[in-house]
């Protein structure tokens, strides 16, 4: 799972210590009505169970590394301080105690006007609103970035001297070792620019990159201006190289030279904070091409979206390695002057009053999407420092399913949120049950929201997307782009691959009894029918996790029990509705019903203590096409309970690449 700096008090020394300390440590969170219980290593279930019923104890959890340790619950408003007397006093327990909440650790650097930085924390020390940031200094807590990494800042130059950006600065090494001076007239590395040791000026055609403007190194001093080096500001990441790539005064033929020579000599992210009314309102087939060509070199070209207060569409630009980023606030309100594209701009960044690097050793506040922008490049920066083998595709779609909702975005950029660094760098992770379960998950959680590549028995490998919590009333979900690589369970004679790829949107409701209503529809139109994979809806509880080996494979599979869950859907491959229960597990199938030419279908499921119903509808016509109701409840659920998660996937035997479109998740 992703590092992560946490802190909790609490010592391990000789056992009966380890009691005693911790009956003194005050004022640790912990949850109300859970405790932790080792039992003596051999002890028979059957024992545990009967030790569990004098407490009220339910196991909710057990753990892979030490098969005597129980998460057990207990009824809720229970004296914590009496369970564990209880449980310490048999003589079969080693140890019984209160289950610590761990909190993460920020890494804050030295930097003295880092406090200034509200992009990177805002603390509401501008007035603005706590938390309306871009999550930096949890990010940190895992990685601050690659000295190796180089990112091309294609813009006005870059005041390479900068005391706050000089070690960060890219290096021609050939040249460079060639002659110090950079000053022979001899392109000595033969990329067709002589004496290029610091980039190229395309505006003059000479190699001084430095900036006279102060725009470029602004932009340069957000993605990376030294960190943690005891002076200035901190960029986005720590450590970096930044490219200086100058051709302003520009026009398309210089910008496109500067992509190019982006490209050649090795940058895998460029930030263009600049266009023509933006840079999505210039209509050049030839820019187009230039950035078709970065893509097949699989560089990141992160653009600024422009600053007229307009919708940039139509645009022509689709290229796939293109990120649009608009521009937000210290309150997250969208900037006022932002462009703007419900189907082009991809996201939201920082970008009013952002303190940063300008030439000769000073700082400047600037406003604008170019501002913005380099946040989303660093972003992608710390992505590929923590993971530097993944594809460019991967990077950039996780960052955007990574994203930060939030209202004053929502129906004007792609996913209605800004940059979640925090999330975005755990992106490859697996934090959701700390990887028991053999789970590859591509996204953490922060917002009430994760998705998860796990294994789900032998026969199946689904792709889950939960959303869970009180305050996490989802109105919209949309899934696009690359969500990562998927390899199936072996084993299933005959089985294909077949791309899972839905548009669905759900309203949940947390009142008893609870409903959560979901409609699928294919992205292209086609029938369900012949497809593969389940798809469905469902409630799950917050408590635990247990985990199973998949008897067939030997390879681990999840068993996830949350207090409780329900799930309701429909297998494509077969047509037959099912309810899910877990725990126990179970699954109930039911008879097929004819999917025929239905492209659009609506789950129900709706939940009470006492009882389950499952209805799936025609979304076009509202004609029912199954319906069922159980009494069969799922085991230790109250009526508290709140939550949902979205769930679908591709029949095993067969590895493939998971694609999911436009993830996007709007609040009311």
């Amino acid at each position: 799972m992703p590092t992560r700096k946490v802190f909790c008090l609490i010592f391990l020394t000789v056992f009966s210590l380890t009691v005693t300390i911790l009956d003194q440590v005050f004022g640790q969170e912990f949850v109300p009505n859970e405790v932790l219980v080792q039992f003596r290593p051999g002890t028979p279930r059957l024992v545990v169970d009967a030790v569990n019923i004098g407490a009220r104890g339910i196991i909710i959890g057990t753990f892979r590394g030490d098969r005597d340790l129980y998460h057990i619950g207990v009824p809720q408003g229970s004296n914590l301080d009496s369970v564990i007397a209880y449980y310490r006093r048999n003589s079969n327990v080693r140890y019984a105690g209160r289950n610590l909440i761990i909190r993460q650790l920020e890494t804050i650097p030295n930097d003295p006007r880092f406090s200034e930085l509200w992009g990177l924390k805002n603390a509401g020390q501008t007035g603005g609103t706590p938390g309306a940031d871009i999550r930096a200094t949890f990010a940190w807590d895992v990685n601050t970035g690659d000295p190796n990494r180089v990112i091309a800042v294609i813009d006005t130059g870059v005041d390479r001297n900068h005391p706050d950006l000089a070690s960060n600065i890219w290096v021609n090494q050939v040249e460079i070792a060639a002659d110090p001076t950079c000053s022979d007239g001899i392109d000595h590395d033969g990329n067709g620019y002589p004496n290029d040791c610091w980039g190229w000026n395309f505006s003059a055609n000479n190699n001084n990159t430095l900036d006279t403007n102060g725009h470029g190194t602004h932009v340069a001093g957000t993605i990376a201006a030294v960190g943690n080096n005891s002076i200035g500001v901190t960029g986005v990441m720590w450590q970096a190289k930044i490219m200086p790539v100058k051709f302003f005064p520009g026009t398309v033929a210089t910008a496109i030279a500067g992509i190019d020579y982006a490209r050649e000599n090795g940058a895998k992210i460029s930030n263009n904070s600049w266009g023509c009314l933006g840079f999505f309102l210039c209509p050049d087939p030839m820019l187009k091409q230039a950035i078709d060509r970065a893509d097949k070199a699989e560089q990141i070209f992160v653009a600024s979206a422009g600053n007229d207060a307009i919708n940039v569409e139509p645009t022509i630009f689709d290229n796939k390695n293109i990120i649009g980023v608009a521009a937000t606030d210290h309150n997250d309100n969208r900037y006022t002057m932002t462009n703007y594209g419900p189907n082009s701009i991809h996201i939201g960044g920082p970008g009013v009053n952002i303190l940063s690097t300008v030439p000769s050793g000073n700082y400047d506040l600037k406003s604008g999407t170019s501002m913005a922008s380099p946040h989303v490049a660093g972003v992608a920066g710390l992505m590929w420092s923590q993971n530097p083998s993944y594809s460019y595709g991967f990077v950039k779609e996780n960052l955007l399913l990574a994203h930060r909702p939030i209202q004053s975005l929502a129906g004007l950029t792609i996913t209605g949120g800004i940059v979640n660094a925090q999330d975005a760098i755990n992106a490859f992770g697996d934090s959701f049950d700390d990887g028991a379960d053999g789970s590859r998950f591509f996204s953490n959680d922060t917002t009430g929201t994760r998705w998860a590549v796990a294994q789900n028995g032998a026969s199946r490998c689904d792709l889950f997307v939960r959303s869970f919590g009180t305050l996490d009333r989802v109105g919209e979900v949309t899934f696009s782009g690359m969500a990562g690589p998927l390899t199936a369970t072996p084993g299933e004679a005959g089985a294909t691959w077949t791309m899972a790829s839905y548009k669905a949107s759900y309203v949940p409701a947390y009142e008893t009894p609870q409903t959560l209503k979901i409609r699928v529809t294919t992205p292209d139109g086609s029938p369900f029918t012949g497809k593969a994979g389940r798809i469905g809806v469902g409630f799950i509880g917050q408590t635990g996790l247990t985990a199973q080996i998949c008897p067939a494979t030997g390879l681990p599979y999840g068993q996830h029990s949350f207090g409780g869950s329900v799930i309701g859907g429909i297998e494509l491959e077969t047509g037959k509705p099912f309810l899910h229960f877990d725990p126990p597990y179970t699954l109930q199938l039911y008879g097929p019903i004819a999917l025929g030419n239905l492209t659009k279908i609506t789950i129900s499921v709706r939940f009470a203590l006492n009882e389950v119903a499952l209805i799936i509808s025609d979304s076009d016509t509202g004609a029912q096409l199954f319906t069922v109701t159980s009494n069969y409840p799922p085991l230790n659920w109250t009526g508290t309970h709140s939550g949902s998660f979205l769930y679908y996937g591709a029949t095993a035997g067969t590895s493939g690449t998971l694609y999911v479109r436009d993830f996007l998740s709007t609040r009311p």
